[in-house]
């Protein structure tokens, strides 16, 4: 296998991502300096090499990836020297989706050994699994860490290749159909419909009203209201995350930092931070994502505000709880959430 083979490859391999990528999250390459250790019996010293990678990321825990190594060996008993080049096309599966992203992976390969004088050539296909972890530096770079053990399905060999270097992912869908916006929803006058759909916006305190706020049954005029419920605010934070992570990026710390101040002003008020995803993905999965996000939103109001714990609770809803339907890009951004629920 060869540069341009690769090259090839890997042309035909990213422009099958780009064509879907609409409803997916995105392709991603990497570029890693590599130790390919080959076993004792091919008579060959381990090498260092490069190793170029092209993926693609779903939207779920899920990759797919098509890896090339190419590097010289030197031969123990002659001195001579090899090329060795390795193709592999991989499953990864991310364990966890953070700052730090550990993954497993399978798949199969083929390795070619070249003697350059000829007196040693092998072509051998494999089975591969391992696994590795991307370290996010920057938005769309990481450094990445990865480690493979190959076995030859038909000489029973076992080699080893360890890796390191960067990682850059392409923008995702999901950030395209987000745009960044900032949007405080309230309900004033606490009946439990926010003030955008309110027709009735001064309704009694406690009572009965239909969806658009409008009180159903009077209050009597000569019946004082004997106990208020709790005022509530709801303030929808949208804020953005990358590909499957709970990081908070620092752009949206100053909305977070309004919903800190209204708990500083009001000592006795609380908050619950809700996440809540679209429908894209497992339900399992949305619910487990949706948690992580609020609670990264939760520790920003507690680490970085100073917002006691006790104050502060959170919980995913997942895809449970949709504004509107999910048939549409525009509408899943919308789906696509983090809610504030202010109680005193």
């Amino acid at each position: 296998m060869n540069l341009s083979r690769f090259v090839r490859l890997s042309m035909a391999s990213l422009a099958m991502a780009s064509s879907v990528s609409a409803v997916a999250e995105g392709v991603f390459i990497s570029a890693m300096n590599t130790h390919y250790q080959l076993e004792n019996d091919r008579d060959f010293n381990s090498n260092i090499g490069t190793t170029v990678s092209i993926g693609y990321r779903f939207n779920s825990p899920w990759a797919i990836e098509l890896s090339n190594f190419w590097g010289d060996a030197t031969e123990v008993a002659t001195g001579g020297s090899a090329d060795i080049d390795n193709l592999r096309l991989e499953a990864l599966y991310y364990i966890w989706e953070d700052r730090f992203s550990p993954y497993a992976a399978f798949g199969v390969g083929n390795t070619t050994v070249n003697a350059i004088d000829d007196g040693f050539d092998r072509d051998t296909n494999t089975f591969n699994l391992g696994g590795g972890f991307h370290y996010h530096l920057l938005n769309n770079i990481s450094f990445r860490g990865d480690l493979r053990f190959l076995r030859d399905y038909g000489q029973a060999d076992n080699d080893v290749i360890v890796s390191y270097g960067l990682t850059y992912q392409f923008g995702s869908s999901e950030k395209a159909a987000e745009p960044v916006s900032l949007r405080r929803e309230l309900d004033t006058d606490g009946d439990g419909v926010m003030d955008s759909s309110d027709r009735c916006p001064n309704s009694p305190r406690g009572a009965v009203v239909n969806e658009f706020g409008c009180t159903l049954v009077a209050e009597p005029a000569s019946e004082p209201v004997k106990a208020e419920v709790p005022a509530v605010m709801n303030v929808r934070l949208e804020v953005n995350f990358t590909t499957d992570s709970s990081v908070v990026g620092a752009s949206y710390f100053s909305e977070i930092e309004r919903v800190a101040e209204y708990l500083n002003a009001n000592p006795n008020a609380t908050v619950v931070i809700e996440g809540h995803t679209d429908d894209r993905g497992t339900e399992k999965y949305n619910q487990w994502l949706s948690a992580r996000r609020a609670e990264a939103v939760a520790g920003v109001l507690e680490k970085r505000f100073g917002i006691v714990s006790e104050r502060i609770s959170s919980k995913g809803l997942g895809e449970t709880s949709p504004l509107v339907a999910n048939d549409s890009p525009e509408n899943m951004a919308i789906n696509r959430r983090v809610i504030a629920v202010i109680s005193q």
